[in-house]
């Protein structure tokens, strides 16, 4: 317990300082875990909490395996197979000890989505229950990629960074494709140009690298999104082993306000291995889909 709080005091340091300099830019070139135990909403038993006490950030990551467990249990229902031995969403709470990676709003939940927001929404979901086809399962699932933002997942949580001087090369492990951020392009494509990671421009403010999205294609989304899409990053080197990312997104159109988000990365010593998810993703789509016609035929016997 002496060395858990010892170690959450040595995280003041790190929320406040940078290694580099105005004259040298950091190098973040490496691979980092952005796994994390804090949820990335608050949750309502949290709903008047802000930051953990070091005690409950303990207790927290102590229980996690059964906290995290019971939330996908109550979430399947009759679907729950048991203990998924594969997740892997790491093993300690952000240092700055808030209860949610959401710093904005406030109360640390995701904001209100819009009249429009909702109706996307809802007929995503009315899409999705009725698995007529490849074409309303999620990009993921389809391996087309992943989320451009890392915001923690269930596994597969490793990024890998290579830095040159024009560019900024992002490897998530998970899915497939990299992602490379132009250090020198200052200048967005036309709106009508859409792509699956968007474009991004960029700029240097200090020590901190600022990343800006745009000409997001149609089918990705962060929940309520829409054509007006844009992705306000930064990364920062805290210290040698942890690297600060931030993320807002923004959407007027379909959220009533903005939401940022923070995290903190840590270095790893692991490697960031391939995740052989190919476009298409055939077999698992079609075991789906064949699955949902022997339920719809079944429904339709019984009727």
């Amino acid at each position: 317990m002496a060395a858990r709080l010892v170690r959450l005091n040595a995280y003041a340091l790190l929320l406040t300082t940078s290694i580099a300099t105005a004259q040298t830019p950091p190098d973040f070139s490496g691979t980092w875990t952005f796994g994390s135990l804090t949820p990335l909403a608050r949750p309502e038993a949290l709903a008047d909490k802000s930051h953990f006490t070091e005690e409950e950030a303990l207790e927290f990551e102590t229980n996690f395996d059964t906290y995290i467990r019971k939330i996908f249990k109550e979430e399947a229902g009759d679907d729950f197979v048991g203990d998924d031995m594969w997740l892997d969403f790491g093993s300690y709470v952000e240092p700055d000890l808030r209860t949610s990676r959401i710093i904005d709003p406030p109360d640390g939940r995701f904001p209100e989505a819009t009249e429009k927001g909702q109706a996307l929404m809802q007929k995503f979901r009315a899409a999705r229950e009725s698995y007529a086809g490849p074409e309303v399962l999620g990009q993921n699932e389809r391996c087309i990629m992943a989320n451009i933002p890392y915001l923690r997942a269930p596994d597969n949580n490793m990024l890998t960074i290579v830095q040159t001087d024009d560019h900024l090369l992002l490897n998530r492990e998970f899915a497939y494709g990299y992602r490379i951020i132009d250090l020198k392009n200052k200048v967005f494509p036309p709106a009508d140009m859409k792509f699956w990671r968007g474009a991004s421009v960029s700029q240097w403010q200090d020590d901190t690298l600022i990343v800006e999205t745009r000409n997001m294609h149609p089918e990705f989304g962060i929940g309520p999104t829409g054509p007006d899409l844009v992705l306000h990053e930064s990364f920062q080197l805290t210290t040698e082993d942890y690297l600060k990312y931030e993320l807002t997104v923004t959407s007027p159109e379909y959220q009533k306000s903005a939401w940022t988000m923070r995290t903190y990365m840590r270095r790893s010593v692991h490697k960031n291995y391939e995740y052989a998810c190919h476009e298409g993703n055939f077999r698992n789509m079609q075991g789906i889909l064949a699955g949902q016609r022997l339920l719809d035929a079944e429904a339709a016997a019984a009727d």
